[in-house]
């Protein structure tokens, strides 16, 4: 994996892009808490299809620029989420809700958000 690191964002509230901030700030209302201060995202080339990744120190999310332009906003919120439970809560890929590893539709992810959002949270390891 190559990453080409265009900026940095240092989840400390006041230093946070739009981009995520609206996505950690609807992880952060599940979660009951705000996110470890050390987890950064940062944009980057990923090989396709690729949306994001969190690393294996769990410390940050790198973001597929490239990919994240052909997503729809609902799209935006799953990967990020998706992610989220990687660095934040431990989680591993599943066969089905946020953490499968293919992406979900718009239509799947809008049609059952609360629902996927709530397993994520109650479905730990």
């Amino acid at each position: 994996m190559s990453a080409l690191f265009l900026f940095t964002c240092i989840l400390a509230k006041a230093n946070c892009t739009p981009e995520f901030d609206k996505y950690v700030q609807v992880f952060e209302q599940h979660y009951g808490q705000s996110i470890p201060r050390g987890v950064q995202f940062s944009w980057g080339e990923l090989e396709e299809p690729l949306n994001a990744i969190c690393t294996d120190d769990h410390k940050q999310i790198i973001v597929n620029k490239k990919r994240w332009g052909t997503l729809t906003e609902d799209q935006h919120e799953a990967v990020i989420l998706h992610e989220l439970g990687h660095c934040v809560l431990g989680l591993t890929h599943t066969d089905q809700g946020l953490m499968r590893s293919q992406l979900l539709s718009t239509k799947e992810y809008v049609s059952n958000r609360e629902a996927l959002i709530k397993d994520l949270f109650t479905n730990p390891l």
